[in-house]
């Protein structure tokens, strides 16, 4: 170690006589350009040097896991699973200022992912503790456990004049090194803000002889002198003080953010042709829920409204468990999150923050980092800062520095709630089936802008439905087939289809749909939608059917696939729930678009209105046997299309057959028509109900597409004296 640190030093020297050199080429008699100070010379930034060289230490920041988890850190300058994987610590420079303490960075890196601290000077290593946090600067003040031997704190007299010199010790490039320079003349102006002059962050500002004046930690000096004095004197929390600051934060998170438990329907199948588009098949979802009012919670979730539709009960996890029931209030259209409200009202909770966020830069704040696994809610507090910002959606700023965790909360040290977690829903023109929106820390004062407007940000078809509506669907009343680069090409469209990857051909029209009522037609090509409230336009494009890569629907060997794998075989027609109709719903019922297409060799403009199919196949009435181990559904417009059935056409159609069931013990299939029951006809599931109704026996004729056969079923029928007797009961 000591050896190390003595080549580490002599580099150091031959740095800054680099830097020195560097400068004193550029102030060679002529003025900087930036307007800084030229009167000093080469010795002079030496002398500075060698001055301020005792006060310089490096700080070292040894990171561990926690559990499994990496370390982070939420500024910018921590990689921190980086240094433990390369076996080496985090390191910042540090600034003696007092025998045994020293100002650093504040690495934003949560306690519980630092083993330990070390300070370095020369060939010295002392063990150091965190003692205090400066509240309006990114800084720590670490304690050693003794003074450094040899070493001179800084001496601050904040009475100096001007011009001032800027001192900065840090590793840069893999050595370590001091950068000495003149300060700038330059500033920002920001409005209704303190105007600053840009400054490396963590640097020493000095006078012409040395002398210190203070420091600062960021990257933008407040021209009002503030930073003026010891950092000493400067506000501080202490790290006593920090600990009973994260048992309010603790106290806040439990009262605020809440576990919420979320009970679905199951999903029906056979709604697409694409299996691969099931999604939110599952039936309980843990979440984290924000208490907004002492009735309301905001849930932290997206649910797309095919999942919405499915919701059924919703439990709010109190403060000590108690659990309470909510009722869906609304989906909100911009973000991905919905307002329940409760049964019963809770304690008012931490208010949210009217304040910009931007306010916030370098000042001290609380986190709370909220995780819901299933039935598990982990808390973790402690300090934060936030170090820089970005523009956002529509002008919104965002943090923009550093990692900070899908389920972070923010809070001042008033216990006002600052910023949360929420994922912005994206809009149907820039979105796409696999875009996943992840949550971002987002102002509070922006949503509650939001909840303070409920009625102008909400979502109208994003709600829970009854069973019968839940697989509702949009429409346009045709079927369409991708286009292709010779299709293109051959209809002059490579320029307005993107050489074919985008745009479809018309290859039926329903009759009586909104596509017949605009005069659509067979070979008409689909380009592209417009919405007044999309950013761009949407590009019309759709996936291939699935069975058409496989030669089409296996009816010849339906005999073969056994019954147990027919709940994972999709229907041979293609689905209504596909990517095209998604994003018409996603538009939103009654929503006004305009199509662009080619017609009959010119473009046309053709308005519409987002339009509810009729009843589907997915969303069509089904009636299940489960004494014969069927279950039928009643035809619908599409299936009609598929086998290419006449107006005078009936019957009903098989959508499950249960494995070792009397049904298919007799060899019925999936998606075979059930046209006769007894020699009767059968027009709906209702009248099949009716015609297998007290019959033993079952003659039933059925289709396989065009190729029809008889089966003959034995039926379970009680005894007259048994149905009596089940009915008084």
């Amino acid at each position: 170690m000591p050896s190390s640190n003595s080549n580490l030093y002599r580099v150091q020297s031959c740095y800054i006589s680099l830097i020195l050199g560097i400068i004193a080429a550029l102030m060679s008699g002529t003025p900087l350009a930036n307007g800084s100070d030229d009167s000093l010379t080469n010795q002079d930034l030496e002398n500075i040097y060698q001055k301020i060289q005792p006060s310089l230490v490096q700080v070292e920041f040894y990171l561990r896991y926690h559990n499994s988890e990496a370390p982070y850190s939420t500024g910018r300058r921590i990689p921190g699973e980086q240094h433990i994987d390369e076996e080496r610590p985090a390191e910042t420079g540090g600034y003696l200022v007092s025998p045994t303490l020293v100002v650093a960075s504040d690495p934003l890196i949560h306690e519980r992912f630092i083993e330990k601290i070390l300070v370095h000077q020369g060939s010295q290593v002392i063990e150091a503790e965190v003692a205090a946090f400066l509240t309006h600067q990114t800084a720590l003040v670490l304690k050693l456990n003794e003074p450094l031997t040899g070493a001179e704190p800084l001496q601050f007299d904040p009475t100096l004049e001007e011009p001032y010199v800027y001192v900065h010790y840090n590793e840069n490039n893999g050595i370590w090194a001091t950068k000495i320079w003149p300060k700038s003349n330059r500033i920002t102006a920001i409005e209704n803000r303190v105007h600053t002059s840009p400054i490396t962050e963590g640097s020493i500002i000095v006078n012409q002889t040395g002398s210190p004046i203070g420091i600062w930690m960021g990257s933008d000096l407040p021209i009002d002198e503030s930073w003026k004095g010891s950092p000493l004197d400067q506000p501080q929390v202490s790290s006593q003080q920090v600990t009973e600051l994260n048992d309010v934060l603790q106290d806040a998170a439990d009262s605020t953010v809440l576990r919420v438990a979320l009970s679905f329907r199951s999903p029906k199948r056979g709604s697409t042709t694409q299996p691969w588009m099931m999604e939110g098949e599952d039936t309980e979802r843990d979440v984290a829920g924000l208490l907004i009012d002492s009735q309301r919670i905001l849930v932290l979730t997206g649910l797309k409204p095919n999942v919405t539709a499915r919701l059924e009960r919703i439990r709010v996890y109190a403060p000590g468990e108690q659990v309470r029931m909510a009722s869906f209030v609304s989906s909100l259209r911009n973000y991905e999150a919905f307002i329940v409200e409760l049964d019963e009202p809770l304690p008012s909770p931490t208010p949210l923050s009217d304040l910009e966020i931007l306010t916030f830069q370098y000042d001290l704040l609380g986190s709370a980092e909220v995780r819901v696994r299933g039935e598990n809610r982990t808390l973790y507090v402690g300090p934060t800062r936030l170090v820089g910002f970005r523009s956002g959606w529509k002008g919104r700023i965002y943090p923009s520095m550093g990692h900070f965790p899908p389920d972070t909360f923010l809070f001042d040290q008033e216990g006002e709630l600052i910023a949360l977690p929420i994922a912005r829903r994206r809009k149907v023109a820039i979105a796409s089936q696999w875009d996943e929106s992840m949550p971002e820390i987002t102002a509070a004062n922006d949503i509650r802008f939001v909840l303070h407007d409920l009625a102008e940000h909400i979502d109208p078809d994003n709600v829970p439905l009854p069973e019968e509506q839940e697989n509702r669907i949009a429409w346009l009343g045709v079927e369409l087939q991708a286009m292709d680069q010779e299709l293109a090409r051959v209809n002059q469209l490579a320029d307005q289809t993107n050489d074919g990857t985008t745009g479809a051909i018309v290859t039926y029209v329903y009759p009586g749909s909104p596509a017949a009522q605009a005069d659509l037609s067979v070979g008409d090509i689909l380009l592209r939608l417009h919405a007044e409230d999309q950013p761009k336009p949407i590009e019309i494009m759709v996936e291939d059917d699935f069975w058409a890569n496989y030669g089409g629907f296996p009816w010849d060997q339906l005999d073969g696939v056994p019954v147990e794998a027919f709940d994972q075989v999709p229907p041979p027609w293609p689905g209504l729930e596909s990517e095209f109709n998604r994003r018409l719903m996603s538009l939103g019922f009654g929503t006004p678009f305009t199509v662009d297409v080619f017609s009959r060799g010119e473009l046309r403009h053709i308005p519409f209105t987002v339009t509810e199919s009729p009843m589907h196949y997915s969303a069509a009435p089904r009636y299940e046997s489960e004494d014969l181990g069927i279950t039928i559904r009643d035809l619908t417009y599409e299936v009609r299309y598929y086998f290419r059935m006449t107006d005078d056409e009936s019957g009903v159609i098989i959508s499950r057959v249960e494995p070792g069931g009397k049904a298919a013990v007799a060899g019925l299939k999936p998606f075979e028509r059930i046209v006769h029951v007894n020699e009767q006809p059968v027009t709906s599931v209702e009248e099949f109900k009716f015609l297998i109704k007290g019959q033993r026996e079952l003659r039933l004729e059925a289709k396989r597409k065009t190729r029809g056969r008889v089966i003959k079923l034995q039926q379970d029928v009680p005894q007259e004296s048994e149905t009596e007797e089940t009915s008084d009961g």
